[in-house]
């Protein structure tokens, strides 16, 4: 993170938010009836996921990961994997 350019790619995220915002509010106008598995760490959103997602899309399911806070899929990956397994054999 020391050497120049390093944070760039990060920074981007915070870069597209006014982007980002206006493609979310057009979801909300006709919302995709595609599967979306929303996934969130126990310690942070992973109670409000589905419901916040739901506002976007019309069939939703996940929910939340124990143990974990904002980065689930490298804080347990054996639980995101099993989720994202049983995911895809519903869909």
């Amino acid at each position: 993170m020391a050497l120049p350019g390093r944070t760039r790619g990060g920074l981007e995220w915070y870069r597209t938010l006014a982007a980002d915002h206006a493609t979310a509010l057009e979801y909300k106008k006709q919302p995709p009836d595609m599967p979306l598995l929303g996934l969130g760490g126990g310690q942070r959103f992973g109670t409000q996921m589905v419901p916040m997602l739901k506002e976007f899309a019309t069939n939703v399911t996940g929910g939340s990961i124990v143990w974990c806070s904002h980065y689930v899929a490298e804080e347990q990956p054996d639980e995101v994997a099993a989720a994202l397994i049983e995911f895809l054999k519903a869909s």
